[in-house]
């Protein structure tokens, strides 16, 4: 849901949402702010309808009380006229026949990376991205133990020694990147047995857990 934590109330019962200017029809019991999360479960559902059929069912009674919420408010900005429901069942649609031109474009793209999937490739993707985050993190100890921030009590030996296996550790890890890059090139170009991006895996995680299994 998104954030409306900048929304400011204006003089003679009109709310900002930090683009429009709503107001309450007369008589209506709901707050501008349950107005607001109405809003965002409306556009929020049809948004992921596509990746989740079942969730508009599930939550067919969410939505019917948010349609009722959102009746019962209207646009405040002067001269504003009011989409009837025929232009919002028009502009619903046209969301509908964008998402689905989105979801068929991204469908061609899986196929095409399909025809890309090397799993060699791909392992070495992994292995290359685990050797970068080790190398970094032996990189700051390295230098932490270097200039005295880390440890600063430790033996001058003792960190002497500690310096050179970390040495010798990024060497090795350096060497391994090396050789790893040529054969994965840029990982964010590397596609996995689905024919999937990183980007779109990421989009993926950043799902409710249950749309993402589903």
């Amino acid at each position: 849901m998104a954030s409306h934590a900048a929304t400011l109330t204006l003089p003679e019962g009109v709310y900002s949402d930090g683009e429009h200017l709503w107001r309450a029809k007369a008589g209506v019991s709901s707050t501008f702010e349950e107005h607001e999360a109405a809003r965002d479960l409306f556009m929020d559902l049809h948004r992921d309808q596509f990746w989740n059929p079942w969730r508009m069912e599930e939550q067919a009674g969410d939505l019917e009380r948010a349609q009722e919420v959102m009746e019962e408010w209207e646009r405040a900005e002067p001269g504003f006229r009011q989409m009837t429901k025929r232009q919002m069942q028009a502009r619903l649609a046209r969301m509908d026949r964008e998402a689905e031109k989105r979801l068929a474009a991204k469908d061609v793209e899986r196929e095409a990376n399909l025809q890309c999937y090397d799993s060699d490739r791909d392992q070495a993707r992994l292995r290359l991205l685990e050797a970068r985050c080790v190398l970094a993190h032996k990189e700051s100890e390295l230098d932490g133990l270097k200039s005295g921030e880390r440890f600063p009590a430790m033996a001058p030996e003792r960190r002497a020694a500690d310096i050179a296996k970390l040495e010798a550790a990024i060497e090795a890890l350096r060497a391994t990147v090396g050789r790893l890059v040529p054969v994965v090139g840029d990982p964010e170009d590397v596609p996995d047995e689905h024919g999937r991006l990183p980007r779109d895996r990421r989009s993926l995680d950043a799902l409710p857990l249950q749309q993402a299994a589903d």
